[in-house]
């Protein structure tokens, strides 16, 4: 499954909406800098390509980490057939105040396993009924042929209603919480989520880690491997290093007592990530560059920027306080950028429909550092200020 364009109305988080364009709105063109491997977008079609990376920029308190989780309820939707009042799925909800005074609506554009392509639109809200529980209130699938699409007109496409949710609202096997796509959907297209988080206890590696893998995370360590044991019922690792000839076999959570966090956060990615490139399918991370190396994160990017590795077009979507990240990004209709307006009001703008960075090979840090987009910088006064106020304290004490 390959997802076009997400669009949000008005939340709690983001009073005047959210859209996120997977598709491509500048051209693509092959960069002789480059390798002849080396992709900045994935060929849907002649004249359609989807994006492989989306980052997302932002200073603190911006909204980073709400618009992944608003992103993520909705490939937990299409992707995983949650129910609305799955765990994961009412945190999301619960986050974005979604009531039945506030509903929360969206719409979804994406071309399925078969190339069909749909429009999903949804509007869900809670039930007053004691157990606050979230159900769709209105809901309507649409299809278009793929051939009348192209990058400029996804969005204005001829769709074609195909099924509205009140046609099916007698039928027993269609739940309040349950979505129509339930009836299309068989997709095998993998989706992750890797949230901000400094310890993991539950490595998604079982096994043996590739050794390449390890020496590139890890070059000290000689041997590692990760399995349940059945007689204890919990997951146990085995670990020895170069530096001894000592091998430890320990509960998993003991790693990080052994490990760097970034070293444990990597073999907590690598393996879903590989399973992303294998099916096209979407990676969410929190923060990529917290705890992880500059060049390991390179490495990542470079994961899904490589037609080798990432034949099928995975996106990897991920959000980052740093802008000298972003000038690894060839591309600057991907990046979009959180930040408050003039009114002190959360928003979601694409770096390309800000008309600030006419040629590519710019560097877009600066653009950022420089504070040239309004609210994706510390406000410099504000630093000024915040430094004379420690002056002050520290003076006080002398």
């Amino acid at each position: 499954m390959k997802i076009f364009n997400v669009k949000f109305c008005s939340t709690h988080i983001f009073p005047n909406g959210v859209e996120i364009s997977f598709t491509t709105k500048d051209g693509v063109r092959k960069n002789n800098q480059y390798s002849d491997f080396f992709q900045s977008a994935f060929k849907i079609k002649t004249g359609l390509y989807s994006q492989v990376l989306i980052p997302i920029m932002g200073i603190n308190a911006t909204g980073k980490t709400s618009l992944l989780d608003l992103l993520s309820l909705v490939f937990e939707i299409l992707l995983k057939d949650q129910k609305l009042n799955s765990p994961q799925i009412v945190n999301v909800l619960n986050k974005f105040k979604v009531s039945e005074k506030a509903p929360l609506s969206f719409e979804v554009i994406f071309l399925n396993d078969q190339n069909k392509l749909f429009k999903i639109c949804s509007t869900i809200s809670k039930v007053e009924d004691g157990n606050n529980s979230f159900c769709y209130t209105k809901e309507a699938l649409f299809s278009c042929d793929l051939k009348k699409i192209n990058a400029k007109n996804v969005n204005e496409s001829p769709f074609l209603a195909t099924i509205d949710r009140n046609d099916l609202k007698d039928n027993a096997f269609l739940k309040g919480d349950i979505s129509i796509l339930t009836s299309l959907n068989d997709t095998k297209t993998q989706y992750y989520f890797n949230p901000h988080k400094d310890k993991t206890i539950l490595p998604l590696w079982l096994g043996t880690p590739y050794p390449e893998i390890v020496q590139c995370l890890d070059p000290s360590i000689k041997n590692l491997n990760i399995d349940i044991n059945s007689e204890k019922n919990i997951l146990e690792s085995t670990i020895s290093f170069k530096r001894d000839s000592k091998t430890s076999t320990l509960e998993v959570g003991k790693l990080n007592d052994l490990l760097s966090v970034g070293t444990i956060k990597g073999f907590d990615a690598i393996p879903s990530i590989i399973n992303v490139l294998k099916t096209g399918g979407y990676y969410f991370i929190d923060e990529i560059e917290n705890h992880i190396n500059r060049r390991i994160v390179e490495f990542i990017l470079g994961l899904f920027t490589d037609s080798r590795s990432n034949p099928h077009g995975a996106c990897l979507i991920f959000t980052t306080h740093y802008p000298e990240l972003i000038d690894e990004i060839t591309r600057k209709d991907n990046i979009y950028i959180t930040r408050r307006d003039d009114d002190n009001t959360l928003e979601v703008v694409r770096l390309v429909d800000l008309d600030i960075v006419k040629r590519n090979d710019v560097s877009k840090s600066k653009i950022f550092l420089d504070c040239l987009i309004k609210g994706s910088a510390p406000n410099l006064i504000d630093m000024i200020n915040a430094k004379r106020c420690v002056i002050d304290k520290v003076k006080s004490h002398d």
